[in-house]
């Protein structure tokens, strides 16, 4: 079972980090959480699987967003709002927005396929359905969030990569 996390670690780790990252926006660091992932999936006593790994890093970034939140007041969020006064918004601001709009669904879809970087098997490894079936609701997904774009704009895929929050990469 050791070995099988080992190994599971060894290949997806960056994906732990990368995925982390994005999810938390900052609020703790992703390499610590990705160890977290890894941790949480050795207590388990079966073999380690992408729908699983996803499960822990859902739990692992919701406790960092719980331990952020106990570390601010409500006045500190008063004196600095999220939702401040900016300038126009940028070409990367409306496709954020057009993000907003698509399913709850299809955003997941395209987030693990755009920002996570996951494969068609992978994809279909974690949706528990067929790389066809996988790809085509990526396919489904990406034209709902291309028709959401401002006219003009690149490839809803492209869109969606340049907009990825964070740094790291798989």
């Amino acid at each position: 079972m050791q070995d099988d996390l080992s190994q599971f670690a060894e290949r997806y780790h960056s994906l732990a980090v990368e995925t982390c990252e994005w999810r938390a926006f900052g609020v703790a660091d992703p390499e610590q959480m990705a160890d977290q992932v890894f941790e949480r999936l050795g207590r388990k006593q079966v073999p380690p699987t992408l729908s699983r790994f996803y499960k822990e890093v859902q739990f692992v970034v919701g406790k960092a967003y719980e331990q952020a939140a106990g570390q601010h007041t409500i006045m500190d969020l008063f004196r600095n709002p999220l939702g401040g006064k900016r300038g126009p918004k940028t070409a990367d601001d409306l496709a954020r927005d057009a993000l907003q709009r698509v399913r709850q669904r299809d955003l997941e879809l395209l987030q693990l396929a755009y920002w996570d970087d996951l494969t068609p098997d992978e994809l279909a490894e974690v949706q528990r359905t067929d790389a066809t079936t996988a790809l085509a609701r990526l396919n489904a997904a990406t034209a709902a969030f291309g028709k959401r774009l401002p006219t003009g704009e690149d490839d809803p895929s492209s869109v969606m990569r340049r907009i990825k929050p964070g740094t790291h990469r798989r």
